[in-house]
């Protein structure tokens, strides 16, 4: 069964609104039906997006965010 797969078109609207700073997590998180936790997690650069990596659930974005970060 597993967790609910994200709908990648809000993912990413979500990730849009948040680094706008325009809107609070909260206010993102009722726009885009998104958790806060897959939000706040969410790697701050498009390089993953560009490279089509497939993140499926929180620890896996934390483990690529901190080996992205080491090599930056």
């Amino acid at each position: 069964m597993g967790r609910p797969k994200v709908n990648e078109k809000e993912l990413k609207k979500a990730i849009n609104l948040y680094k706008s700073e325009q809107y609070s997590v909260s206010e993102i998180v009722e726009m885009t039906g998104i958790s806060r936790a897959t939000i706040e997690q969410s790697p701050p650069s498009s390089l993953f997006t560009s490279m089509h990596i497939m993140l499926c659930d929180i620890s896996c974005i934390k483990l690529l965010s901190n080996i992205l970060n080491s090599l930056l």
